[in-house]
């Protein structure tokens, strides 16, 4: 079975990548060192872990790591394990999703994408949705508000243009407002 392994530039260039923010692409190699796929790896920095995606062709696949020295190289192998069509076995994730939340990342992606409508999940049913669009006043910030049932519940807030600051300020927002709900449903 030929094997198809991350171009040699590509390994030294994850060293970096995993410790930064965005969506990098990657060349895979077969063994004549010929690109015969692309990969893109979409690297998030969250509160106690790193999130990564990584897209091969229809292929979608997420995996959280601890801060860790070695995390290129995990990834390398995550990578180059998927390309080659074998079962992502040699990374250590025991227990290391539960670093990242779900809100967590759906809060991050919100942050990044800058626009759409988000369902925060709850174990009550409050159906809230977190929407995001390009601020009319700004191009370059977004303005959230949420939503219940289908109908806005809150005025616009204009997000921070720092990536960081604005997950901050809807990781404090989402936990106020959904206990709020709570206790004005009850």
């Amino acid at each position: 079975m030929p094997t198809i392994t991350l171009a040699p530039d590509s390994r030294d260039l994850l060293v970096a990548q995993v410790a930064q923010n965005g969506t990098f692409i990657h060349g895979l190699c077969n063994a004549q060192g010929l690109t015969v796929a692309i990969v893109y790896v979409l690297i998030e920095q969250c509160d106690a872990a790193v999130h990564l995606r990584v897209e091969l062709g229809d292929s979608r696949n997420t995996l959280t790591l601890a801060r860790r020295a070695d995390n290129a190289e995990c990834v390398a192998r995550f990578i180059e394990e998927l390309a080659n069509g074998v079962s992502p076995v040699s990374v250590p994730t025991i227990d290391e999703i539960e670093w990242v939340s779900a809100r967590e990342i759906l809060l991050r992606d919100a942050v990044r994408l800058g626009q759409g409508t988000f369902h925060l999940p709850d174990d009550q049913d409050l159906d809230l949705d977190l929407v995001v669009h390009p601020a009319t006043t700004d191009p370059l910030r977004s303005v959230f508000y949420f939503e219940m049932h289908g109908r806005c519940v809150t005025l616009p807030v204009l997000l921070p243009k720092d990536r960081e600051q604005a997950y901050r300020l809807l990781a404090d927002c989402v936990p106020e407002l959904m206990a709020n709900y709570r206790s004005w449903a009850a």
